[in-house]
């Protein structure tokens, strides 16, 4: 059984071999890009936003780290992020749809487990 976090991984370094040009394909797929991606899934599942502001706290990083995670995956084509002009913090970020599809694809295959 392949657990939750390995699939997740997978997806995160797929959508990074996949954008290709612009992208260093040997960059690694850290636990805290997996960690960022899958606390932004959640919190879209269950119908919930999240802000640059919020991200830190969401997932116990240091705010410089969070919006380090937030660039790699945006650079890596797994995150989307629309831009607040009037405060950047409060741009939102979200999983790509592309990221969103692959997720849920990983996810539902019979052979993913959550960590437990």
């Amino acid at each position: 059984m392949l657990r939750l976090r390995t699939a997740i991984s997978r997806v995160c370094r797929n959508l990074t071999l996949s954008r290709g040009a612009g992208v260093d394909a040997a960059q690694p797929v850290t636990i805290r890009m997996i960690e960022v991606s899958e606390a932004l899934h959640n919190r879209q599942k269950a119908g919930l936003q999240t802000s640059l502001r919020q991200l830190h706290t969401i997932c116990d990083l240091s705010q410089a780290e969070a919006l380090n995670v937030a660039a790699q995956l945006e650079n890596a084509g797994t995150v989307m992020i629309e831009r607040d002009l009037s405060d950047a913090f409060e741009s939102r970020i979200t999983l790509s749809e592309d990221a969103s599809k692959r997720f849920e694809s990983a996810l539902a295959r019979p052979d993913v487990q959550a960590a437990g």
